[in-house]
Formats: C-alpha cells, sequence, structure tokens
C-alpha cells in the first residue's frame, strides 16, 4: 500500500492507560514507524476485564487496523510492557499470522501465577498492593481472589506457547520483583522450539 506505514501496537502495564503511554514515543516515530496506544483488557476505556481470552480484544483492533489506509497491514507489530507483555506474548499466537512481530517486556506467562511468587512479589518493588491491582484488572476483589484466579492464566497451562507464533523479543531484568525471569526463559525456550522457520 504506497505511503501506508508500519504500525506498533503499544499497550501498557496494568497500572498505566493509554492516556498515559509510553514515557517516550518519539523514538517509534522518529523511525518512521506508526504508534497505536490501547489500552489493556481490565484498564483505562478497554471494554471489558482481564479473562483468560480477553485477547480476543485484538481482533477487533486489527480489524479496525485492515481499514486504515496509513497503516500497511502487511508491517504490524505489538509490544506490551509488564502486565501488558503478558498480553504481548499471548498474542503472537492466535494472531500471529497478523504480526511481522511482538515484544513482551517484563511480561508474565507462568511462574508469575504460582502463590509462592505471589506472595514474594507482594512485598517487592512495586509500590502498591501488586496482587489487589492486578486482581481489579482481572475483574477481581482481593488478593484471595486473585490466589484462587490467576493460575487459569498460565499461558503454559493453557496450551497457547507450544504453537507456532510471530517472532518475539523478551526484554526483561533478572533482578524484576514484580514479575519472574523465569517466565522470560519459559517464553525464550518454547519459541525457540515452535517459532515458525
Amino acid at each position: 500500500m504506497p505511503g501506508a506505514l508500519p504500525l506498533v501496537i503499544l499497550w501498557p502495564a496494568s497500572t498505566l492507560s493509554r492516556r498515559i503511554g509510553p514515557r517516550s514515543p518519539r523514538p517509534i516515530l522518529e523511525a518512521n514507524l506508526s504508534l497505536l496506544l490501547i489500552d489493556m483488557p481490565g484498564t483505562g476505556d478497554a471494554p471489558l476485564a482481564g479473562s483468560e481470552d480477553a485477547e480476543r480484544l485484538w481482533d477487533a483492533v486489527l480489524a479496525w487496523c485492515a481499514t486504515q489506509p496509513l497503516i500497511d497491514p502487511e508491517r504490524l507489530g505489538a509490544w506490551g510492557g509488564s502486565t501488558g507483555g503478558y498480553w504481548a506474548a499471548k498474542s503472537r499466537i492466535p494472531i500471529a499470522t497478523k504480526l511481522a512481530a511482538v515484544v513482551a517486556q517484563g511480561g508474565c506467562a507462568h511462574h508469575a501465577f504460582t502463590p509462592e511468587w505471589i506472595e514474594k512479589a507482594q512485598h517487592g518493588s512495586y509500590a502498591f498492593e501488586l496482587a489487589e491491582t492486578l486482581a481489579s484488572a482481572f475483574g477481581r476483589a482481593s488478593f484471595e481472589d486473585w490466589i484462587e484466579f490467576c493460575p487459569r492464566l498460565s499461558l503454559l497451562k493453557q496450551g497457547v506457547i507450544d504453537r507456532p507464533c510471530a517472532p518475539l523479543l523478551l526484554v526483561n531484568g533478572t533482578q524484576d520483583s514484580i514479575f519472574p525471569i523465569e517466565d522470560m526463559h519459559l517464553l525464550a525456550i518454547m519459541h525457540l522450539t515452535y517459532s515458525p522457520l
């Protein structure tokens, strides 16, 4: 499509909305990429709460992208940070044929949903009650509700990380006290095993 630009779809962490957005979108724009900021499920203006299948929100986003003459539908990428990284990692599978690449920055996939990690993260670097914040984004009310519900969010248990997927860049630090680096390791191993040639 002449004049159409590649698009980066970006969703931030659970405590941020697209209105706050990334601290500086300038590098994306200076790279001659277009940028679409969206709220992840359960935050801001998103029309549905987080759930085991809330990635269906991306179907509507991608359908909208396909109608925009200034967006190149063959060059779409996704980038999610923190809890947004969970959705980024999950989105690379069911809509892999529509995404050229995905970045999951500091996200979660499996180990973050264990009671042991939730208790540890509750006393980490996050300034508020982490479990309650995440619970709220997923339509839950308390620490106990989150402990009971969140194992269902495991991408390993859902069987979605062992399917062919879009190229994936994983970014996180080994000392992240919110989501464990082991989740990035798991995604990396599965990605190397199941990414398309």
